[in-house]
């Protein structure tokens, strides 16, 4: 009775040979991964600007403060021609730290290679001249077109008593940079360049700030 649904010779055949495709057609199905988010820090400090004013004491650098939208690693931007308002980030890549974070390392990488006046070189330590309180408003690429791309950093500095972190002075800056590329590339380069000018003219101000009410 069995012999009765027995396939021809040519059907079995045929019926390895699909199950033998099945396999195949099933890693076809399978998701690939999504490519590793590229990550960006500032990179190696450039050197410094060949004129510049000396502290007249070290200066100490206190905390970047940063709207929420900032907090995160994303690398932000905005279409001018289409909810300039609107915030929007790119998929694959992004800031290895969160920018108000970066921008502090960069600040004390720069403060600590700063001149200070001879007079204040003490081998037991100086106290520090001031405090250096930055807050961070915008940190983002703007497209001005679908072809062109400006980096836009923007910032408020105050110089703190060290005693009773009373403000000695404030001052806003900014800092835009073209971007060679209208893309994530584009932005990450033009970004780093705008933060380090921000980071030269705040250590800048400060000496000069601080030099002149000695």
């Amino acid at each position: 009775m069995t012999d009765r649904f027995r396939l021809p010779v040519a059907g079995r055949r045929r019926l390895v040979a699909a199950a033998a495709l099945l396999p195949m057609a099933g890693c076809t199905l399978v998701p690939e991964r999504p490519a590793p988010l590229a990550r960006h820090d500032f990179g190696p400090v450039p050197p410094a600007p060949a004129t510049i004013v000396p502290l007249p004491a070290p200066l100490a650098i206190g905390t970047v403060v940063a709207p929420d939208w900032l907090d995160g690693t994303a690398l932000a931007y905005r279409l001018l021609w289409d909810a300039p308002g609107r915030l929007r980030a790119y998929a694959a890549t992004g800031w290895a730290a969160p920018p108000s974070a970066l921008l502090a390392e960069r600040l004390r990488e720069r403060a600590s290679a700063w001149p200070v006046a001879a007079r204040a070189r003490d081998p037991q330590g100086t106290p520090p001249a001031a405090i250096l309180r930055v807050d961070l408003s915008e940190f983002s690429q703007w497209f001005d077109a679908p072809d062109r791309a400006r980096a836009v950093v923007r910032v408020r500095a105050s110089l703190l008593s060290p005693p009773t972190r009373a403000p000695l002075s404030q001052r806003a800056f900014a800092a835009e940079r073209p971007c060679a590329t209208p893309d994530a590339i584009g932005a990450v380069g033009a970004l780093i360049s705008a933060a380090q000018q921000v980071v030269d003219e705040m250590l800048d101000w400060s000496a000069y700030t601080l030099a002149r009410g000695k």
